[in-house]
């Protein structure tokens, strides 16, 4: 069966369209990828772990199109679907962070395929705990799937879009591109707002990176509101941002869960290999930590934000 395109980027609307219809186009394009990788994540994550990570990504997209549209959509109905994918996602998250930890520490798992048992005592319990962090999404599934839940909370909010968005006081209707820049302009204020004081502050690196994944996510929503500059130029530098975060918040959470199997290791086989994953992921988050220092200086933030300053002031490109 051929995978569908569930691009991130909502272009099939214009900077003049109203702001309902591209709520509607938006929410539409996110559930729907829900809808696909939920099944295959439940039923096929042995043929393809890309299923898994498909879903949690898609979820944090949805949820994030939920906050960013909020303004147009039942309270009630938003909250309880946002309720219903945020199990989705913490269902997924376990089963993906060991996916991940499996190809990165013992090579299974590669290419897409699920590798047989066998090998290290730690491979041994990475593979037993990855079949028991299966069990959540197959629970979520069965849940939201059982007559048609998750469709009808769906269509149930698609079918409640409101055409006078409540952030905007005393506009009826405003087109798409002055709302964007409304919504988009105090998220981007926020994402500079967390950058840390304390570049090796892992907590506040973390909540830094939250903001960036944020922003990231909005932009994806209100590309088609401005001109190529959000797109071809800044889209990519936060991109990046998030790369280089997102690599020290592996290494700290490996970290973490590293420290926990040390409290309580299957043997002392176990409890050496885990010795040396501690210090190898100690040596690693040192290292990504110093490379992002060196990469989010002062003058590279202070020019970044001069340029969304620009994308925010200006007229939106047609």
């Amino acid at each position: 069966m051929t995978r569908p395109d569930f691009g991130k980027w909502i272009d099939r609307v214009g900077p003049d369209d109203a702001v309902s219809d591209v709520v509607h186009v938006a929410l539409q394009s996110r559930l729907a990828a829900v809808q696909y990788y939920l099944p295959l994540a439940a039923d096929e994550a042995e043929a393809d772990i890309e299923h898994v990570h498909q879903l949690r990504v898609a979820t944090r997209r949805a949820v994030a199109a939920l906050k960013l549209f909020r303004h147009l959509l039942p309270r009630r109905r938003r909250r309880r679907l946002a309720s219903r994918l945020g199990e989705i996602r913490r269902a997924a998250g376990p089963a993906r962070d060991l996916d991940v930890l499996l190809l990165r520490e013992t090579g299974h798992r590669e290419t897409g395929q699920a590798a047989g048992e066998g090998g290290s005592p730690l491979a041994l319990r990475l593979q037993r705990e990855r079949r028991e962090a299966q069990a959540p999404i197959v629970d979520v599934r069965r849940r939201l799937t059982r007559r048609q839940r998750l469709a009808r909370q769906i269509d149930g909010l698609l079918g409640r879009v409101s055409k006078h968005p409540r952030d905007l006081p005393g506009r009826s209707s405003v087109p798409f591109d002055r709302w964007a820049r409304h919504r988009l302009r105090p998220i981007v204020k926020k994402f500079f707002r967390a950058a840390p004081a304390e570049m090796t502050d892992i907590h506040a690196l973390h909540q830094f990176r939250i903001r960036g994944k944020q922003l990231r996510y909005a932009m994806e929503l209100l590309v088609a509101a401005f001109p190529p500059l959000l797109r071809d130029e800044l889209y990519p530098e936060v991109e990046q941002l998030q790369e280089q975060l997102g690599q020290i918040n592996d290494h700290a959470t490996t970290l973490r869960r590293v420290r926990q199997w040390l409290e309580s290791p299957a043997d002392p086989g176990e409890a050496a290999e885990l010795r040396q994953m501690q210090d190898r992921e100690s040596r690693q988050l040192e290292l990504a930590v110093s490379q992002f220092v060196g990469w989010w200086t002062p003058r590279y933030a202070a020019e970044l934000q001069r340029r969304f300053r620009e994308l925010l002031s200006g007229a939106p490109g047609r």
